[in-house]
């Protein structure tokens, strides 16, 4: 019977979409490291300061990546781990507009 259960939970790419889960999450970790980084090194008139924007662009960091990480680190729900993952990147790209 443990041997059914394994298959099932294999045939669902739970190992795999928690390594794919892990690496897309650290990667946009980087990436908003750097993303805010270089908003804090940049002047914009656009009347948001730079702190500001930052704060704005690390939103998602905080409400999507991580939770997904976290989700994937404690090996649950694999695929909404990954789709949250994945939804932080659009989610900064409509804050950034």
């Amino acid at each position: 019977m443990t041997d059914d259960t394994n298959l099932d939970h294999a045939a669902q790419g739970g190992p795999l979409l928690r390594l794919v889960t892990l690496a897309v999450g650290s990667i946009e970790i980087i990436l908003f490291v750097l993303l805010v980084h270089l908003v804090l090194q940049s002047a914009d008139p656009d009347g948001l300061s730079g702190a500001e924007r930052a704060l704005l662009l690390a939103a998602p960091l905080v409400l999507l990546t991580l939770p997904g990480l976290l989700l994937a680190w404690l090996d649950r729900a694999p695929r909404t781990a990954l789709t949250v993952v994945l939804l932080a990147l659009p989610v900064t790209a409509g804050i950034w507009i």
